[in-house]
């Protein structure tokens, strides 16, 4: 998506245009960068920078999908190169470029030979060659070499992806007795639920194949069970209730279905379970459900009385604690604020060892708050016991506890609360919050001020050298630590890594990355080193994680509160926390819609920690973690043409349509940070929904009203990371 740029003013320096063209390929503008490439070819380059120049406008013919262009252009760099230093390289991106075209049999022995030639990332060149194998049926081939890959791999999650694909290998081999055991092993490795899902699945399948019915239902009677919120458990059910056989209950049923938000099935499975188990121990947790489900529906009073006759009735049972929890909020929802907090004192009596009673004081006093008695309300959050409260909650509740005083017009208590606030949270939202009321930031709009360069200077390397240098307990005294920094290249993973980003293999280079990290995590000269390296090489995430674990190590954390230098923090880390990557395509695409760019980068840093490739569970792509169906609506708004979801990925067009969505919210929203990335993360229904709760437009007050705890805590990171970029690179005056 884009059109091709005639070659810059500067066509004669054949120089200046190599590192144009490099520069917005970065970027994901292809058309342009391959515009400047044949430039460069075209005018009077010397060797080197002709054969660049030729290899990347292949690699950009790649990336751009037209994958046979791209062959024929890596065959003539190599016929025309020789010897030269990327000739490897060209070799691996031929092998790619015919293995995206459909053409396994002239990929394979490519990946081959380059497996040969460079054992050092042999094991990730013969996972795509045994994938290859494996879509020609080569099956006996394929698993003697992922049998060696998981038996030789220094990478962990290789060797993973190589046991998984010899599960799949023998399952489409016909192995079904020997892909169900291979199931079952990975089943018991796996960690999250969502996998752990999948492969349990999977092993179902390969069960049924094998002619294993019972055995198969066993293993799908477990995934609804176990994970009911995935949708394989929807599958599960599916399966069992054609098979005759549901070895599940009504209400196990039921909360499959809630979870796929089938509500209808979900009601009648509760009801059956009511109907005839009305004594199983589930049946109360199908009455909470049950309420649930007419919450979706508007139906509050009935989700209300249900919930009561569930308390009622079963006042002891496990149950209760969340029917009593969902019943203040509940009570809330429908504006009887005072008996709301009357629910949420009974909760916290109830169940004082409770995670959530600290919680219940704190939104006691929120209902308070809403019902207008401001002096109640003030006086529970100034009763909190802080030994039970989380930083978190203790930031919140002296936050709101100032609002109260400053309501009751008792501003000097106020200040004193806020200033509390920011001592309980200093570097997190409700501390950061404090400290701008304390300012006299009523809102969080952004200020008009331009950002600065976000580049790490000379100076701020000799701050945080120097800096180092006082923590004599770590020996990092200049001398070790430029000793380190110069070995920092030379680690295996990193050297690994570094050729993996060369290949295009940008994932599985970015995790090498962080195993490097990992690996030196007990080792602070080492994490300075790399995560000064990782953020020259734009691998930002790693970069973050390295500069993490070293202070975290050193025991500091950034301070917001405070100039970078007076903060006791030396500018350097948080460049290194905070980066800027891609700013000038981010300043452009800001302006554009006319919103802050360095809120735009701090929506970036939540939402995929700058990564161009990243993908979500749910289908979200790049940079913004834009949705294809959103990208398709916001292709049309901005008047282009044909949209390819895979566009998402290049860096121009995410940032360019992540800036126009923020923007329309900002626009429909008060131009208020906090109600527009609640619509960005929760959707545009539900934040209308969250501020005409507020009747007004305070953004702590519509904070509080957001009743999805992922969009809650989206907005409050966000926010913090807006906090850090503005205190790095905005002058105090332009704020």
């Amino acid at each position: 998506m884009g059109s091709a740029a005639a070659p810059s003013p500067a066509a004669a320096d054949p120089g200046t245009l190599l590192a144009e063209a490099q520069a917005l390929q970065h970027a994901g503008a292809y058309e342009e960068a391959a515009a400047r490439y044949r430039a460069v070819i075209g005018g009077r380059p010397d060797a080197s920078q002709a054969a660049e120049a030729r290899f990347n406008l292949a690699v950009v013919a790649h990336l751009s999908g037209d994958y046979a262009a791209a062959a024929d252009a890596f065959i003539a760099f190599r016929a025309r190169h020789l010897g030269h230093p990327l000739m490897d390289v060209a070799l691996f991106w031929l092998a790619a470029s015919y293995r995206r075209s459909h053409r396994p049999g002239e990929a394979l022995p490519l990946y081959q030979e380059y497996a040969r030639r460079h054992p050092e990332v042999q094991d990730h060149v013969l996972l795509l060659h045994a994938g290859l194998l494996m879509e020609r049926r080569d099956y006996a081939g394929a698993l003697e070499e992922l049998a060696q890959v998981a038996a030789s791999s220094p990478s962990e999650d290789v060797a993973w992806q190589a046991r998984r694909l010899q599960a799949e290998t023998l399952l489409a081999s016909g192995d079904y007795p020997g892909a169900a055991v291979a199931y079952g092993a990975l089943y018991r490795e796996a960690q999250t639920p969502w996998v752990r899902a999948e492969l349990l699945s999977q092993r179902a399948e390969a069960l049924r194949l094998a002619g294993r019915a019972a055995e198969q239902r066993q293993v799908l009677a477990e995934v609804v069970r176990s994970y009911p919120r995935t949708p394989q458990a929807a599958s599960a059910v599916e399966a069992l209730l054609r098979a005759g056989a549901p070895a599940f209950t009504p209400y196990q049923e039921g909360r499959v279905y809630y979870h796929q938000r089938e509500d209808g099935a979900a009601l009648r499975a509760f009801q059956r379970q009511r109907e005839t188990l009305p004594a199983s121990a589930e049946t109360p947790w199908a009455r909470y459900y049950t309420a649930l489900v007419n919450e979706r529906f508007g139906r509050n009073l009935q989700a209300l009385q249900e919930l009561e006759e569930t308390l009622t009735f079963f006042p002891t049972h496990p149950a209760a604690e969340e029917v009593l929890w969902e019943r203040s909020w509940l009570l809330g929802e429908l504006g009887r604020h005072r008996e709301a907090a009357a629910a949420y004192r009974a909760f916290r009596e109830q169940y004082p060892a409770s995670g959530r009673a600290a919680e219940a004081q704190f939104k006691e006093g929120l209902s308070f708050y809403k019902a207008g008695d401001i002096a109640a309300a003030e006086k529970v959050w100034g009763g909190a016991d802080a030994r039970g409260e989380s930083a978190l909650l203790r930031g919140r509740s002296a936050l709101w506890q100032a609002k109260a005083r400053s309501a009751l017009g008792d501003q000097a208590r106020a200040r004193l609360a806020l200033s509390s606030a920011a001592q309980a949270q200093p570097d997190r939202y409700y501390g950061l919050r404090a400290r701008a009321l304390l300012e006299g930031a009523a809102t969080q709009r952004p200020p008009a001020g331009a950002p600065l360069s976000g580049g790490v200077t000379q100076e701020d390397e000799r701050e945080a050298v120097a800096w180092l240098a006082e923590r004599a307990d770590w020996a990092l005294d200049p001398a070790t630590l430029a000793a380190t920094e110069a070995q920092s290249g030379s680690d295996p993973r990193v050297r690994r890594a570094s050729l993996l980003a060369e290949l295009g293999l940008w994932e599985a280079a970015t995790q090498e990355y962080r195993d490097a990290v990992q690996q030196a995590r007990w080792n602070p000269a080492a994490l300075y080193a790399l995560g000064r390296l990782l953020n020259q090489r734009g691998q930002h995430s790693p970069a973050i994680l390295a500069t993490s674990i070293l202070l975290e190590r050193l025991g500091v954390s950034p301070s917001p509160g405070l100039p970078a230098g007076q903060a006791g923090l030396p500018r350097l880390f948080l460049k290194l926390l905070y980066p800027q990557p891609f700013s000038d395509q981010v300043t452009v695409a800001a302006r554009q819609q006319a919103i802050d760019p360095l809120l735009l980068q701090a929506l970036v840093r939540q939402e995929s920690l700058y990564s161009p490739r990243a993908t979500s569970g749910a289908g979200a792509r790049g940079l913004t973690q834009v949705m294809p169906s959103t990208g398709r609506e916001i292709a049309q708004g901005l008047g282009l043409g044909a949209f390819d979801p895979d566009d998402l990925y290049r860096p121009l067009v995410s940032l360019r349509f992540g800036a126009f969505y923020l923007a329309r919210q900002l626009r429909e929203l008060d131009q208020e940070p906090v109600f527009a990335l609640a619509a960005y993360n929760g959707g545009p229904g539900n934040a209308l929904r969250w501020r005409g709760r507020t009747g007004g437009a305070d953004p702590d007050l519509f904070l509080e009203e957001i009743d999805y705890e992922e969009t809650a805590l989206y907005v409050r990171l966000v926010m913090e990371n807006y906090a850090y970029y503005q205190m790095v690179y905005r002058p105090p005056t332009a704020r």
